[in-house]
């Protein structure tokens, strides 16, 4: 990964850009307290296709700061929902118009969700189009029938895992704390022996972007982000805002999201996530079935496959053998759930996640040290050096010798090196591989 140049600030903003790593203890939590939080998570929106969504009570006002909190209390606001296909047809179709004016890749805010709102919205038609079936019959509404029922099993199982992914990824905000505010909404990190401390906001953020457009372009998309937020720190008209009272609340959340850049933890998270986003595309063949829709959205649009109402017998009989064709040379109809909470408690188990409460493999204090330690290395000047130092993972010497090294010793294991480089930070600054084989 290249290194990003960044802009010299003074050192009042040094100050107040110092890397927020976790910014509480307490968003360090054990692997059994991150898997349940993402079963409720799933749990929550289960038959998600059938229910309403109130943006303002479930989204907008657990993310928001307290001194918003109020403003957001208004009754009114809590009764204004939107149902599932409501929010998706409209962005389905807003963007079927984009994509028609050929506007859907010049526009930067578009194309950076354009599969996130294409995918569902094909999902919503062949549904559609399957109960329209039904119950008008025309001619060869049988073979219709079957091909789009093979069509929605792909589909359909995609839209889910997408879903779930988003819905992670939500729930655990980067950049959003207080453990205490009952909301379902917070950062948490986990810290794991062969991944470090894993922002599981980043993690799950990532995997949707790797499962959307698989492992290189989420790699590109990861670093914009992080590139976005330092250019962010440096725009007049957030300083404005800060500056003023009525205006500061809503700055906060801007400047909690510029300093968040480059934090240490990161990019490794994303690293994990984009592995997890990679495995699910290749689960069923999920991949090859996102990139299928995708290509074909543009005749979605014009009608060319789902409204062939206007088509005469023979043109929809053709038609019918060319989709059969593709989806067969494309393997469609193997598609299925990807099963999200048994492979993190996989993940978590193969990369050694420790609970922090266990005294244990965690001695008391040493969290607590730990985080200090990157807070005091890693701040001010220091900080800007080590922003471009890469996707790595770096572990303090002190952490990983009491609390890594020593548990894989007593356990009989042996660490291998992976795709991933980890660093031990010793005490001198020197940054060292922590692998080691038996002879």
């Amino acid at each position: 990964m290249k290194s990003v140049h960044e802009p010299t600030l003074d050192d009042d903003e040094i100050s107040d850009v110092r890397p927020r790593f976790p910014e509480k203890v307490e968003y360090v939590v054990s692997p059994e307290a991150a898997l349940r939080a993402i079963a409720e998570a799933l749990q929550k929106i289960e038959g998600f296709r059938e229910k309403k969504l109130h943006l303002i009570r479930d989204v907008v006002r657990p993310l928001a700061p307290g001194v918003l909190q109020n403003v957001l209390k208004a009754d009114l606001l809590d009764r204004v929902a939107f149902s599932y296909g409501a929010i998706v047809n409209f962005s389905g179709y807003l963007t079927g118009v984009l994509t028609l004016l050929g506007l859907h890749n010049s526009i930067d805010h578009v194309n950076h969700y354009y599969r996130l709102a294409v995918l569902p919205f094909i999902d919503l038609r062949v549904r559609a189009k399957i109960d329209k079936l039904l119950q008008e019959k025309p001619f060869g509404w049988k073979l219709w029938k079957w091909l789009y029922d093979r069509v929605l099993h792909s589909i359909e199982s995609v839209v889910d895992n997408l879903v779930n992914l988003v819905v992670l990824g939500w729930t655990f905000c980067p950049g959003i704390g207080e453990p205490d505010k009952e909301s379902g909404f917070y950062n948490r990190f986990v810290f794991g022996a062969r991944c470090g401390f894993l922002d599981l906001g980043h993690f799950f953020n990532c995997a949707v972007i790797a499962y959307l457009y698989g492992r290189d372009e989420a790699i590109k998309r990861a670093e914009s982000v992080e590139i976005s937020q330092r250019k962010l720190r440096q725009k007049e008209w957030l300083q404005w805002m800060r500056q003023h009272t009525v205006l500061a609340p809503l700055a906060t959340l801007f400047w909690g999201y510029s300093t968040s850049a480059d934090t240490i933890e990161d990019r490794s998270s994303d690293w994990f996530g984009i592995e997890l986003g990679q495995k699910m595309r290749e689960h069923k063949n999920d991949g090859r079935i996102i990139e299928f829709f995708v290509a074909k959205w543009p005749q979605l649009v014009k009608g060319d496959l789902l409204d062939t109402e206007k088509e005469s017998v023979m043109q929809k009989f053709f038609a019918a053998i060319k989709l059969i064709l593709q989806v067969f040379r494309h393997r469609l109809g193997s598609g299925g759930k990807f099963d999200v909470s048994q492979e993190m408690k996989r993940f978590f188990a193969r990369h050694g996640a420790i609970d922090p409460a266990d005294s244990a493999a965690v001695p008391p204090g040493l969290l607590d040290e730990t985080i200090h330690f990157y807070m005091d290395k890693y701040g001010g000047d220091e900080w800007h050096q080590f922003t471009s130092r890469g996707w790595e993972v770096v572990i303090p010497q002190k952490l990983w010798e009491r609390a890594v090294r020593d548990t894989f010793i007593k356990n009989g294991e042996k660490l291998e090196a992976g795709a991933l480089p980890i660093k031990i930070q010793l005490e001198n600054g020197e940054k060292v591989s922590p692998y080691f084989r038996e002879e």
